[in-house]
């Protein structure tokens, strides 16, 4: 073969498998086969349709008509019953005294009928007579009998079919007499059936007497039972005897379940239908034999002429072209010197010298296109030498992604031989991390902008991951269209990696410079804050004359002092870090000790912010370890003063335990835990807080203080001691450190046995958290104010309010006054018992108060003291009763307060049994002096001698006083004028604590006895006691008047000389 000769594609000869490929042949006899099937079967169903719908129609007539014949037959059948009955009336009015004789005389003559009867208007049988056992007459209700009543109503009345065991079956058949009377009989139904037995057409026609509920009154066959009701699922046949009015031909099914043409129609005179029935096939036998006849001679005729055509169709045109095929196979074949010679029609003629036409002209392009190549070849050898000399890389990939060409660096910078390289996609190869991205660029180029440049990252076989700038151009055809990219690349790694390092370097001194300005910014307010404590709290210590006052402000210096000492260590142990001089001591320490001791530094501190800090000590915990005790002391209490600082409530557990060393050189893993459920820790901030000069969040270090130094310090001297500090944590939700160091055990000296350590145990805890429940706001003012000095207070007005303080913080105390709105005290102390011991709540708490309850007050006795002005001889006991330990009356006396909540405190183990708190020498229900007027005076110098509160408390307190005493006087008005005794109850007796507690005994006394005369005789009092008990009050409530100069001073508190 020629070389330079371009190669023919070859043309597949072999036909497809689709009906277009096939022979022509085929074709022909497909197509003009299924034309002529197509008009045999359009013929047959239409000449089917025709002899069937012939048919029908004929059968339809016949059965009509013999329809017809049955409803005229029955009609007058009953048309002469009903004459005979009628001449029987006229017999009886003309014979009175021989009707009986007539009646039976009439049953001789007409032996269809089996029993007459003759009825007058009230129902009474006149006279009967029966050829059986009687009927009719022996009914007891012939009154209500439906013959009866529809004959005496002046209506022929004919039955349905009747069966009885006794008689035959018999329809019931009755007309009106003369005078209101009824002549009725029993028909015998088997004359019915001899009438529709006459009728006969066809082989398996029916026919048949039913009444419109569907029962066979009489039936020309034995298949079915006279009387049966034949409802079952046939509701179409049903349906269509109750709703033919005259006649109705049709197809439907049948009784027996089989599909008929039937024909229906009313029976003149009577409810009944008579109904003709023939078999489907039956009717339709004729026009399936013609339709079999007619497919037979159209099979014969449609084989005929295809034998006929086919003979035709190969002599005049398949043999023609078949010699076409064969030429036209060999030109494309590649013999392009052949030539078709052939005989047949002009078409086919005209259609071999195209052939040959394109033979020849194919021919000599082919010579042309061997020239071109053979130039093509050249210059493209001279391309390929210059481009494998490059360095760079270099290939051209169709707008597919399909590499056509890749020099022999782009070979090697991939690590991929050039056989490899086919179908591969070079956009997945060149962006293997951002494909879509790479596609975007590449959709941008246009003819005119061909070029894009980018930069990749690319992972190589190796692994090593390198940079490329990479420079597309779109090669353009001269319509514009795409046809190909040329690429061409260098490895930038180098330079990325340079300039990453640069970039790297700035940020990390930006960050150390952000990192010093948050330093100094936060350490500016942690220097500040305790200095101003210092200089402010010392000017005052120097100008305050009271010693009480001078030892709060100089603890306050003294706590200022400890918090700069501890920010000037913190500052140090970082230089120490940072220099390498801190150094570790080695002594024999007890972990349990120190543990302990570390808990009961920060527990006044968790104590005041209502906290319940905890501790758990494994028991495996050894006695002695070696080791620097004061810096893992410093870590300790670090975590546990975070936990305390980032906590607003809830609980802080500490966990100590032990866990074994792998190797065996006597060591031991102490591991400290420490849970809190506090602000929690945002995910992607747990490493950050271990950096210097950093918290979770800047706004950390003014809402909670610290200069970020802390963990800091604490993970390095734990990295120190070969150990490690981590967090686990959620927002919002808690967090843990964990502390795990190990540690050589040891042995104490034998003289250092028993000994106590330093790091002993803490003190008890004196101060107490107090909820004070009152619904009267001055007397629980003055109860938190009088607490409030040595105790944690906390207020509620009701006890539903209290219930939800104690799901909400924990409380040592509660004073509780018995009288409140929404939950009473003594129905709240109920509930908080019951939660205790795991009983039933006697109440429905809402907001699901139950399960919070439960988990601070389950398995204790929380201490609870009536505070009431409840002081009759029962009222203790009542109290007591309820789960109440202690009962002071109001007003109290502040020692006598104090007394009792110290008794409690002192009794304050968990004990279900013990023993009920009462203020010694009770006091009576009002013991307050005679003298106290209702004057702002006198009320304050009250106050100030019964009471501990300073003057600008007092102050506070009797403007509670006044607006508490002016809103309840308005709401007892309010009530009196609606009626409401319950108001005004409620009003006049929070008024009356009021004025208890400050000592205005008269005036209680009279809202008293408002309450008293509502509570017994449930009517309102006297209008004119509440306008005096106003007019009483009028000058303490007026505004208070600005005192000059030379006026009167506030009362100042009495002090004792010794």
């Amino acid at each position: 073969m020629n070389p330079d000769r371009v190669p023919v594609p070859k043309v597949s000869a072999e036909p497809s498998a689709g009906f277009l490929g096939r022979s022509l042949r085929r074709q022909l006899l497909v197509v003009f086969g299924s034309a002529m099937g197509l008009l045999l079967v359009v013929s047959l169903a239409g000449i089917f349709f025709l002899v069937r719908t012939t048919e029908r129609q004929g059968w339809i007539g016949r059965q009509h008509e013999a329809t017809q014949r049955v409803v005229h037959t029955v009609g007058e059948f009953m048309q002469r019953q009903q004459e005979v009955l009628r001449t029987v009336d006229l017999l009886a009015g003309d014979q009175p005294g021989d009707t009986g004789a007539t009646l039976t005389q009439l049953l001789r003559e007409q032996p269809i009928i089996k029993e007459l009867i003759q009825v007058d208007a009230d129902g009474r049988v006149l006279a009967r007579a029966s050829t059986d056992a009687p009927v009719l007459a022996d009914l007891f209700t012939v009154a209500q009998a439906n013959w009866f009543v529809t004959a005496r109503r002046g209506d022929t009345y004919i039955g349905d079919m009747q069966l009885s065991a006794a008689t035959e079956p018999y329809a019931v058949f009755a007309v009106p007499a003369s005078r209101g009377g009824v002549i009725a009989c029993r028909l015998r139904v088997d004359r019915f059936s001899q009438l529709v037995a006459e009728l006969h057409f066809g082989r398996g026609g029916i026919s048949y007497l039913v009444s419109r509920e569907g029962r066979v009154i009489a039936h020309s066959g034995s298949r079915l039972i006279p009387g049966a009701h034949e409802q079952g699922h046939h509701h179409h046949l049903l349906d269509l005897i109750r709703t033919t009015v005259d006649s109705w031909s049709g197809t439907y099914q049948n009784f027996n379940g089989h599909w008929v043409v039937g024909t229906i129609a009313a029976v003149p005179g009577t409810p009944w239908m008579a109904v003709t029935e023939l078999p489907l096939e039956e009717a339709h036998a004729a026009s399936w034999r013609a339709l079999w006849t007619l497919f037979i001679a159209a099979l014969i005729i449609t084989a005929t002429l295809t034998v006929l055509v086919t003979w035709l169709l190969k002599r005049q045109f398949l043999g023609p072209l078949e010699q076409l095929q064969q030429g036209v196979t060999q030109i494309g074949h590649g013999a392009l010197d052949h030539r078709i010679v052939l005989a047949g029609p002009s078409e086919y003629l005209h259609l071999a010298g195209a052939f040959n036409h394109m033979a020849a002209t194919l021919q000599q392009r082919e010579a042309q296109l061997a020239e071109q190549n053979r130039a093509m070849q050249a210059s493209e050898a001279r391309y390929r030498a210059i481009v494998e000399d490059q360095t760079e890389l270099v290939c051209r990939y169709l707008p597919t992604g399909d590499i056509t060409f890749a020099n022999e660096a782009f070979c090697r910078y991939f690590d991929r031989p050039r056989d490899q390289l086919d179908g591969v996609d070079c956009r997945q190869m060149l962006s293997p991390d951002n494909p879509e991205a790479a596609l975007r660029l590449l959709d941008t180029l246009c003819p005119a902008h061909p070029v894009a440049r980018s930069e990749h990252r690319l992972v190589r076989p190796d692994g090593e991951i390198r940079w490329l700038h990479w420079t597309n151009r779109a090669i353009f055809d001269d319509r514009g269209n795409l046809v190909e990219y040329a690429g061409v690349g260098h490895d930038v790694t180098e330079r990325k990696q340079t300039a990453e390092a640069l970039l790297r370097t700035k940020e990390e001194a930006e960050a150390a410079n952000r990192a010093k300005s948050r330093f100094l910014a936060n350490m500016s307010h942690e220097i500040r804050t305790p200095l101003n404590a210092i200089i402010g709290m010392t000017h005052l210590a120097m100008h305050t004359r009271e010693d009480d006052k001078r030892q709060r402000f100089l603890a306050t210096v003294a706590h200022a002092a400890d918090s700069l000492l501890g920010l000037l260590n913190d500052i140090l142990d970082i230089s120490k870090m940072e220099a390498g001089q801190l150094s570790l001591a080695t002594e024999p320490f007890d972990p349990r000790r120190l543990v302990e001791a570390s808990v009961a530094t920060l527990a006044a501190q968790a104590s005041e912010k209502g906290l319940d800090l905890r501790l758990h000590l494994g028991p495996a915990l050894p006695d002695c370890l070696l080791g620097d005790a004061l810096r893992l002391r410093q870590i300790l209490l670090n975590l546990l003063g975070n936990a305390v600082k980032f906590t607003p409530a809830g609980t802080i557990t500490l966990e100590a335990f032990a866990e074994e060393a792998e190797d065996a050189d006597n060591r031991v893993y102490l591991h400290l835990r420490v849970t809190d459920t506090g602000i929690g820790i945002p995910a992607e901030k747990l490493e950050l807080i271990f950096n210097r000069f950093e918290q979770a969040d800047n706004s950390y270090g003014r809402q909670y203080g610290g200069a970020g130094l802390g963990l800091s310090i604490s993970a390095q001297l734990a990295a120190l001691m070969h150990g490690r500090l981590w967090a686990e944590s959620r927002e919002n939700q808690g967090s843990t450190f964990h502390c795990l160091i190990p540690f050589p055990r040891c042995a104490w000296p034998a003289e250092a046995n028993g000994a106590d350590n330093e790091t002993g145990t803490a003190p008890a805890v004196s101060r107490l958290r107090i909820l004070v429940v009152d619904d009267n706001e001055v007397n629980r003012d003055v109860a938190a104010m009088t607490l409030e000095r040595n105790h944690a207070v906390t207020t509620a007005d009701n006890g539903l309010e209290a219930l939800r303080t104690l799901a909400a913080e924990p409380v040592d105390l509660v004073l509780m006054d018995v009288q409140m709105p929404v939950m009473d005290g003594l129905a709240t102390t109920t509930v908080i018992r019951a939660i205790e011991q795991g009983r039933p709540l006697p109440v429905e708490l809402p907001d699901n108060l139950g399960p919070a309850l439960a988990a601070r007050l389950t398995g204790r006795r929380l201490p609870i003291m009536a505070m009431t002005a409840h002081a009759m001889d029962g009222d203790r006991d009542m109290c007591l009763q309820a789960g109440m330990d202690a009962y002071v009356t109001k007003p109290f006396q502040p020692d006598q307060l104090t007394m009792v909540v110290g008794s409690l405190a002192l009794s304050r183990p968990d004990d279900a049994a013990r023993a009920a708190v009462d203020a010694p020498q009770q006091p009576p229900a009002v013991s307050v002096p005679q003298s106290v007027e209702p004057t702002a005076e006198a009320v304050t110098a009250y106050l100030l001698a019964t009471t501990l509160l300073e003057t600008d408390q007092v102050a506070k307190i009797l403007a509670a006083v006044r607006t508490s005493m002016a809103e309840h006087l308005d709401a007892a008005d309010h009530a009196f004028r609606t009626d409401d005794l319950d108001g005004v109850a409620r009003a006049a007796h929070t008024l009356k604590g009021t004025l208890m507690q400050c000592g205005l005994e008269v005036w209680a006394r009279m809202a008293q006895e408002i309450v008293a005369a509502i509570r017994t005789t449930q009517v309102l009092p006297p209008a004119d006691l509440l306008a005096d008990l106003r007019q009483g009050l009028a000058e303490l409530l007026a505004p208070e008047r600005p005192a000059d100069s030379g006026g009167q001073t506030t009362p100042s508190r009495p002090h004792t000389v010794a």
